[in-house]
């Protein structure tokens, strides 16, 4: 089964603050809460493309993905999961941010796709979806103080 979970939000600080926040591939203990550690396994920037990220969870598990492609002037990069804790294959995601010119705020979208087994779809998508919208409270919290 096909699966696809979007999630968005406006952060009130300016796109060029969000993205030295999240656009490192690296950077994910620093604003995503579930996530504690995270490391490059091939020796690469997490601004490289082709680098692989392995995460690692409050509870233990982990997570590693490889970074596809990015843009750190349009302020996006996507990324593919091999190898998750939960059972989804093909998961591709894109996390974006975009100003919001009118008034120096951010547009921040973060949206996978995946397959899954049809027993397990709507729970997988419920998680992420809860991962996405953790994180964008967490970013608004540290950067807008």
């Amino acid at each position: 089964m096909h699966v696809e979970v979007s999630e968005s939000a406006v952060i009130k600080a300016p796109a060029e603050k969000v993205w030295a926040l999240i656009g490192d591939f690296n950077a994910m203990p620093d604003w995503q809460p579930d996530i504690v550690a995270s490391r490059i396994d091939n020796g690469a920037s997490g601004k490289a493309v082709g680098c692989v990220r392995t995460t690692t969870r409050q509870d233990g598990s982990e997570i590693t993905g490889i970074q596809l492609d990015r843009s750190d002037t349009g302020f996006w990069y996507r990324y593919a999961i091999l190898k998750a804790p939960v059972p989804i294959r093909n998961y591709v995601g894109t996390l974006r941010c975009m100003p919001v010119t009118s008034d120096g705020t951010s547009f921040v979208h973060w949206n996978g796709t995946f397959e899954a087994d049809a027993a397990v779809a709507a729970e997988a998508k419920r998680i992420l979806s809860e991962s996405f919208l953790a994180s964008f409270r967490n970013i608004a919290r540290i950067l807008e103080r």
